[in-house]
């Protein structure tokens, strides 16, 4: 029997025909959102960074040491630039030369008003026929300081933490 030759176009149709009955070995529709759910993308760095320094400043000592440390380098900071704006900048001096003047005749009103209400009202009268002899000025004082101190102690009880020996509290859900 002899064979005939096939022309190219009937050899691609054949060859169409045949791979068109083999079966469908594709991923179903889901496949490529499960393969990425299970996909763990490690976090960018900064994040990391951020995270590990937020955790390492949760400690009470930390945080305070970190506060402290910012205020310092803050402090420094400003102690270098607002002298050198103050003398690079026009605008910044006369706004700063400006505020000091206005702050100095508002203080300086303030006081001649005070000082003038006192003697008008008769208060420096009362304050003059005050004997102030050494024991009475240590009476003064120590009265002064006592008050000062059951105050701040006062404050220390009131501000302080929760002991064991204190009644737990438990909410009803």
């Amino acid at each position: 029997m002899a064979r005939k030759q096939l022309s190219t176009v009937e050899l691609d149709a054949l060859v169409v025909g045949s791979l068109s009955r083999l079966p469908t070995l594709g991923p179903s529709r889901g496949f490529a959102d499960n393969v990425m759910n299970r996909v763990q993308l490690p976090s960018p760095r900064p994040l990391v960074a951020y995270h590990r320094a937020r955790g390492w400043l949760a400690q009470p000592r930390r945080a305070l040491a970190f506060a402290g440390a910012y205020a310092v380098f803050a402090t420094a900071a400003l102690i270098v630039i607002v002298p050198w704006l103050l003398n690079h900048s026009p605008a910044i001096a006369f706004a700063s030369d400006w505020l000091i003047g206005w702050s100095a005749g508002l203080l300086r009103n303030t006081a001649l008003g005070l000082a003038s209400w006192t003697v008008s009202s008769g208060l420096t009268g009362l304050l003059k026929s005050v004997p102030l002899s050494a024991p009475q000025v240590w009476v003064l004082a120590f009265t002064a300081t006592a008050a000062y101190a059951g105050g701040a102690i006062g404050l220390h009880f009131l501000l302080r933490a929760p002991r064991d020996n204190d009644a737990a509290i438990q909410i009803q859900a």
